[in-house]
């Protein structure tokens, strides 16, 4: 029974870096019959690097993989100096980016996929272009907030706590094997 609540415990603290693909919801469209859903990463959405993710379906619900799909972010005018990760210090990113969404791109094939860096706070407008296999061009435009860089320990917990973690679970699996 001890060996059973310590792998519960040590899968539940490991577990937490694990989630799912997507991210935040941060807008709906409905164009040419299509549903288009964008996502971003991390939850909360903050100033730093941002995974988006686009899933584009037909009114049946299949997901729509065809076509080029590039993203079209541009930071606010009132977006101020921030203290930036240090992803962001080495070499600042743009105020406006131009991404090209690839399906597939972080794993999941029924998204399309691509990452940015975003240099501040605030509420970025974007664009979505979707150009179809057959040459039509689809575009939605929607904004989404994001919040300030998180700082210290907001940011290294994982990798100060994961090991702490797994050596407390080495510890107490060799204390209960010397037991028996």
């Amino acid at each position: 029974m001890k060996h059973a609540a310590i792998s519960l415990l040590f899968w539940c603290v490991t577990m937490v870096a694990a989630f799912a693909d997507g991210g935040l919801v941060i807008a709906r469209a409905a164009a040419n019959g299509e549903s288009i859903v964008i996502f971003a990463s991390p939850v909360p959405l903050r100033a730093g690097p941002v995974d988006f993710s686009v899933l584009i379906t037909d009114e049946k619900g299949a997901a729509r993989t065809e076509g080029m799909v590039r993203l079209e972010i541009e930071a606010p005018a009132e977006a101020g100096e921030e203290l930036l990760p240090p992803c962001c210090r080495i070499e600042p990113p743009a105020s406006f980016q131009s991404l090209a969404m690839l399906p597939g791109a972080g794993g999941n094939q029924l998204l399309y996929e691509s990452r940015a860096r975003l240099p501040g706070s605030g509420e970025w407008n974007a664009r979505l272009i979707r150009t179809t296999s057959d040459g039509k061009t689809v575009e939605t435009r929607f904004q989404f907030a994001v919040n300030p860089p998180a700082h210290g320990l907001a940011t290294a917990w994982p990798v100060v706590f994961l090991p702490v973690a797994a050596l407390a679970f080495l510890v107490l699996h060799h204390q209960a094997v010397r037991k028996r």
